[in-house]
């Protein structure tokens, strides 16, 4: 599977990303489609057509580039219902799946195309930045939109912290440490300097000196992280750890947290840096 990420340049940040696969030549999947003409033009240098489109959340970033897509190559769109409903009414025929909410965050396995040439996804729901959110995973490769950035984890203003919480447990459960998290914004500089203000970490440090001895905060192309890198230094993933509760203990002035208290305490402190 190759997997090219375009930065769009806006301001916040987003990644547009364009997966091909063996079992297409020619042809792509994208994901979130931010920047409809750009996808379209990369598309075109590429020499590949785009009939598969996935859609992770409804927020309008993760949606502004789709009206061209569609009108462009009228792919196939797998999405959560809730955007069907209220974003795409019109094109209804174009709908390959919509996903109504997965409380067990049981995973569904996707076929997508058709034949001896079909390949399958797996769908989970991963709610928390936004109640209907979910993610696309395949082999190593994780596309979960706004639930894990690199060094951070989404925002829960239009959701709910525990939820987030609890999502993020189970993917530890759920995802292996050679998975590439395919992170939708390149936040890197500010959860960089988050996670240091909160603990003082050797490799956050190397990776913070890198990205700043280069040009990555113009040109959006730092590279992203596995999920085994991001248990390491993330450090929302590592409210389990001793240190980790006890920095925020003597930071914040509380005492006896526990690993969600330390990450409703984390992402609290988050919203407001």
């Amino acid at each position: 599977m190759n997997v090219h990420r375009f930065y769009t340049h806006n301001l916040l940040r987003n990644y547009d990303y364009i997966v091909e696969l063996p079992e297409l030549p020619g042809d792509s999947i994208t994901v979130d489609p931010t920047d409809g003409p750009l996808i379209i033009e990369k598309l075109e240098k590429l020499e590949l057509k785009n009939t598969v489109v996935f859609i992770t959340h409804e927020h309008f970033d993760h949606l502004s580039g789709l009206e061209e897509i569609n009108k462009k190559f009228q792919p196939q769109i797998y999405i959560p219902k809730i955007i069907h409903h209220k974003f795409v009414k019109s094109w209804t025929d174009k709908l390959k799946h919509e996903f109504e909410s997965i409380v067990d965050f049981e995973k569904r396995v996707i076929a997508v195309g058709e034949g001896d040439k079909a390949f399958d996804f797996d769908i989970i729901e991963i709610p928390g930045h936004i109640p209907d959110h979910i993610g696309f995973i395949r082999g190593e490769h994780a596309f979960l939109g706004d639930t894990i950035f690199n060094c951070g984890v989404g925002n829960t203003r239009s959701g709910n912290r525990d939820v987030l919480f609890e999502t993020i447990k189970r993917l530890k459960s759920y995802l292996r440490p050679e998975t590439i998290i395919h992170s939708e914004h390149d936040y890197w500089k500010s959860n960089l300097g988050f996670a240091l203000s909160i603990i003082e970490d050797e490799k956050l440090r190397e990776i913070q000196e890198k990205y700043n001895s280069g040009n990555y905060l113009e040109s959006g192309d730092f590279p992203t992280s596995s999920w085994g890198e991001e248990l390491s230094y993330n450090p929302f993933l590592r409210t389990n750890l001793p240190q980790v509760r006890e920095a925020l203990e003597k930071k914040f002035s509380v005492s006896n947290l526990d690993e969600k208290s330390a990450f409703l305490i984390l992402r609290k402190q988050r919203d407001n840096w």
